[in-house]
């Protein structure tokens, strides 16, 4: 019956012998451990899926951190060590104790101490103590530094390397009696499998791996050879999995390992069943002669050359993969002979000869599957054929929505009409429709040896890995859509020198890298490209304005950066172009003007300056949509843009722009249907010819700095006004004249303060009169009982009582009490009340002659200035403004007659 470690641990204390201990507790259960913990930290085992059980090494890996690293670097120091230790063993009778330590340690159950004088201290004697000094010496790395190193010559007992040899050995959490999640343990607690499939590993399988002797199962690619759910492991096989006598099944397909296949894999002489597929191995196969045992063989999907004579010795074999390879010779010969074989794959070997397109063979009667291809079997039809099952099988065509056909692999896929499957007179594949399919894996590269496909749709499936760059070798293919799938990976460059491609759609992917650059006298027929909703990064190769039959161009939703190129201005037949959304950053190029038939230029959400060319009103004579909001553009809204006749929507919000709306907008009455012009700059009074956009469905011009009364129209107008009900026009933020309609279609217009008399705030619609004894002046937003006009921040005054001015509290009306006023700095030194400055909301009562009466206040300015621009006005107001009798005078002259509110009436 196994010992529990543990147990087992407290016997090794008194014991005082380190590992070699009677032969009950040898090496190797720590062993097992002490691999399986590198195999963790090597593999990403924090951000694995699924780490039941393996968690623990994390929390002994911070909680011994936090015991002894005192200075925080992650690098113990001798001394580090002894003061640790020295928590554990100063004033403890029978080690280990913990009287001071608050933070157990589930890793190292037993901390012995680092050094000749401790040891001897607790009674260990000279001998004891120099077995471990030699022990200690002979190895020369320390596992948790990493880097520490010990001098050979020196003999003196190393506190790191000791320590190493008491806390790397003692662990607390035990693999097999406290269920690491896919490790299988024997009957002796010894290691005896290891699966870790589809668990989102990363990193290089390190060389301690092949200190699990007895392992018989190493499991670290994917669940399911049809599925993508794998791993990422990358670099080598380490050799040392030659140590590995007892291993039966090993399977590290679905990786990124690359390098060759070491020749220690020819030592597992207990090898059933080996799966090295979908990696990037190269070079010739080792001696595996001795795998005599092996039954199963896949090592398809990498880059491994030479022959493959050798499989001829492998006389168990009954499953063989090694299709997409770079094989040369004969494939089919040395399986031939194999008497328990029942399929092999071993197509798409581009170097191999004619017989090594027979694929799938099926126990080894190549001639009776050639007999069985029901066509002609030309060299040309069985590598479509290969490519196809090659492309079922990557797939995962056991899964697909349609597989009519597909399940057949002895039928012929024109004759029997595979689905979305459609081939030439001459038998040959020239389009594949499998979109929306459920199609799931990868995308074989052997898709590259259909010579005469011409269309190929996989769009809306699940595809994941990279395109594979075969694809731009299929020198007919005219239509490419891989779009909504989760490829990952760069644009293959050989792309860029298509010549016949016409349509390209990789949008709504996880593409990364640059756009492939174009090479002359490519893309001559290209007139779809659509790359948006992806991560491609750098610069818009100005290649692209030598593409003059495109005519949609969609970038969108990337990271790309750089500048606009004005070389696209060549690209005349172009429609469409969408570009919003990226990290551009670049002027609008003037040149931009030759695209003569652009009907939707998008480039919002970008980082472009400048100014809006007025060469584009006068070149885009086609356009229908301009959307350039969420940029940093300046300057004004070109004239020339509103020449352009068919003009539909104009979205310019969120920018820097100044100056008027033009009034030639007028020239787009009839078409214009959006214009969203909101979060600018622009100024001055809005154009009469707004009332003639009979086509307008969104106006949008909040948020502005438009001034003036608001024009008549906004309540005449039946097609604004039907707008205003659905909320379709928006005016507010701008600093209107007040009052504003609080009804009709200028209801969402505001009025600010500036335009208010003196002593009058705006509510936000209307004046309002301060209450009695506040006043407003020039520059002010608040009525206060202190005047501020012309006043520094520093210079501001505040409102106090007199009688707190004179230390006397007072209870009086904050209205009538007598105010002093100070300066601000000098209240909050004293902590004195500060009486508070009113807005329109805080003051008391409707505005003047408000909706509940008919008076009307008299004002008279005394010949000051009434208004910010110079006006003065004297006579009957009403809601803030000239209303009834008065006289206002301005700087185009002065007027003596009735008003109703603001506008002259006489």
């Amino acid at each position: 019956m196994r010992v529990p470690v543990p147990a087992v641990l407290l016997l090794l204390v008194f014991s005082l012998i380190p590992i070699e201990v009677g032969g009950v507790l040898d090496a190797t259960l720590e062993t097992d451990t002490q691999s399986l913990t590198t195999v963790y930290f090597s593999l990403g085992g924090p951000g694995w899926l699924r780490r039941a059980g393996w968690e623990m090494l994390e929390q002994a890996h911070d909680q011994f951190v936090d015991v002894f690293d005192v200075d925080g670097n992650q690098v113990l120091s001798p001394q580090e060590i002894k003061e640790g230790l020295n928590v554990n063993y100063v004033g403890c009778r029978f080690p280990p104790c913990y009287p001071t330590l608050t933070v157990p340690n589930p890793l190292f159950k037993i901390p012995e101490p680092p050094n000749r004088y401790f040891l001897q201290e607790f009674g260990f004697t000279d001998s004891e103590v120099q077995a471990l000094v030699v022990k200690a010496t002979s190895e020369r790395t320390d596992p948790i530094r990493g880097q520490a190193k010990i001098d050979a010559r020196d003999k003196s007992l190393d506190g790191l390397v000791l320590f190493k040899e008491f806390f790397s050995t003692f662990i607390a959490s035990d693999p097999c009696l406290d269920g690491w999640y896919g490790v299988t343990c024997s009957d002796q607690g010894r290691v005896i499998g290891l699966s870790l499939q589809s668990n989102q590993l990363t990193g290089i399988i390190p060389p301690d791996i092949g200190n699990l002797t007895l392992l018989q199962g190493l499991h670290l690619g994917s669940k399911d050879r049809s599925s993508l759910s794998s791993n990422n492991i990358m670099g080598e096989i380490p050799s040392t999995i030659s140590q590995m006598f007892a291993l039966q099944s090993l399977s590290l397909d679905h990786n990124l390992l690359t390098g060759t296949i070491p020749d220690a894999i020819g030592e597992l002489t207990s090898l059933t069943m080996l799966d090295l597929g979908w990696n990037r191995l190269h070079g010739p196969l080792p001696n595996i002669t001795r795998l005599t045992g092996l039954s199963r063989l896949y090592l398809d999907h990498n880059y491994l050359n030479g022959t493959v004579e050798e499989l001829s010795e492998l006389t168990r074999l009954e499953e063989v993969d090694i299709s997409n390879n770079d094989f040369e010779g004969d494939l089919q010969a040395p399986l031939l002979g194999l008497p328990l074989l029942q399929s092999a794959y071993f197509h798409a070997n581009p170097k191999a000869s004619l017989h090594a397109q027979f694929s799938p063979l099926i126990a080894g009667l190549s001639a009776q599957y050639a007999n069985n291809l029901g066509r002609t079997s030309s060299s040309a039809l069985v590598q479509d054929k290969a490519a196809l099952l090659d492309l079922y099988q990557s797939s995962g065509g056991g899964g697909w929505f349609i597989r009519f056909g597909w399940e057949e692999p002895l039928s012929d896929p024109c004759l029997s009409s595979w689905y979305g499957v459609e081939c030439d007179d001459a038998g040959r594949v020239i389009s594949l429709l499998l979109n929306g399919n459920n199609l799931t894996g990868f995308l074989p590269r052997s898709v590259g040896h259909l010579a005469m496909l011409s269309t190929a749709n996989f769009a809306k499936n699940r595809l994941q890995g990279s395109i594979p760059p075969e694809v731009a070798s299929l020198n007919r293919l005219r239509y490419l859509d891989l779009s909504s799938n989760q490829l990952v990976g760069g644009v293959p460059s050989a792309l860029g020198a298509a010549r016949e491609l016409e349509t390209l759609l990789l949008n709504d992917n996880f593409l990364t890298g640059s756009l492939p650059p174009i090479a002359d006298g490519a893309w001559t027929r290209i007139h779809n490209v659509n790359l948006a909703r992806n991560r491609m990064q750098g610069s818009i190769p100005p290649s692209l304005g030598a593409l003059r039959s495109i005519q949609y161009l969609d970038l969108s939703s990337n990271l790309l950066l750089g500048s606009l190129p004005g070389s696209m201005g060549s690209m005349w037949s172009l429609k469409e172009l969408r570009l919003q959304d990226n990290q551009l950053f670049s002027e609008l190029p003037a040149q931009w003007a030759g695209m003569t038939e652009l009907r939707v230029l998008n480039a919002a959400r970008n980082r472009l300056y400048g100014r809006i060319p007025g060469a584009w009103g006068q070149g885009m004579r086609n356009l229908r949509a301009l959307i350039l909001h969420s940029n940093r553009l300046n300057g004004e809204i070109p004239p020339s843009l509103f020449s352009i006749r068919f003009l539909q929507q104009v979205v310019l919000s969120s920018n820097l722009l100044a100056g008027e709306i033009p009034s030639s907008i007028v020239q787009v009455s009839n078409s214009l249907a959006l214009l969203d012009l909101r979060d600018n700059r622009l100024s001055g009074n809005l154009p009469s010819s707004l009332a003639n956009l009979s086509s307008l469905l969104f106006l949008d011009l909040s948020s502005n700095m438009f001034s003036g009364f608001l024009p008549d129209y906004f309540n005449t107008s039946s097609h604004l006004l039907y707008l205003a009900q659905w909320g379709k026009v928006r005016l507010a933020s701008n600093d209107f004249a007040c009052p504003v309609p609080t009804q009709g279609a200028a209801r969402s217009a505001t009025c600010s303060t500036r335009n208010c008399p003196l002593d009058w705030v705006s509510n936000g619609t209307s004046c309002v009169k301060c209450s009695p004894g506040y006043s407003r002046g020039r520059g002010m937003e608040k009525c206060s009982r202190c005047m501020q006009a012309g006043r520094k921040e520093e210079e501001r005054v505040c409102a106090v009582f007199s009688a707190d001015w004179q230390r006397v509290m007072t209870k009086q009306n904050e209205t009538g009490a007598a105010v002093k006023c100070i300066l601000c700095s000098e209240a909050a030194a004293l902590n004195l009340y500060v009486l508070p400055e009113l807005d329109a909301q805080s003051l008391p009562g409707e505005p003047a002659g408000g909706a509940g009466g008919s008076q009307h206040d008299v004002l008279s300015y005394n010949g000051s200035s009434a208004y910010p621009d110079g006006t003065r006005y004297v006579g009957e107001v009403m809601l803030g403004a000239p209303h009834g009798r008065g006289t206002m005078t301005s700087r185009r002259g002065m007027y003596v007659g009735s008003f109703q509110l603001g506008k002259r009436s006489g």
